[in-house]
């Protein structure tokens, strides 16, 4: 009962946090306007840049959200804690249109072109 009470905490502090829950991005869709797409956010971005690939210049957005919550073993203690995993979701506009929305993977593996080479953009800018 105690894991269940300090999970349900837990939930509502990362709910009412500044990171973004999964469920927010259901309802993107490739085309949608970044005025539109931005507005239906929660939470502001906690990072955006440019980057540029053959097509043209391609804004991204990222946001941090919770994807899991495990439990971990206390250091030293009979003990465990409720423990957030936390990812990068990126939001690529071109031309002011969401031409892709997705993990850093998602963009990787992505058999179009254009999102892959955005993907590398990404991570190349990640990286530095």
């Amino acid at each position: 009962m105690k894991k269940i009470i300090i999970f349900c905490l837990f939930a509502v502090a990362t709910a009412c946090s500044v990171s973004t829950r999964q469920d927010v991005f259901m309802g993107l869709y490739k085309g949608m306007p970044q005025s539109d797409a931005l507005s239906s956010m929660t939470t502001n971005s906690s990072a955006e840049y440019s980057v540029d690939v053959k097509s043209g210049k391609v804004r991204v957005f990222v946001y941090e959200i919770l994807v899991g919550v495990y439990q971990e073993s206390v250091p030293g203690q009979d003990k465990t804690r409720s423990v957030g995993r936390w990812d990068r979701y990126y939001l690529a506009f071109q031309n002011g249109m969401l031409v892709y929305h997705g993990f850093l993977y998602e963009f990787l593996r992505h058999n179009h072109i254009n999102l892959n080479e955005i993907g590398l953009k990404i991570k190349e800018h990640e990286e530095n």
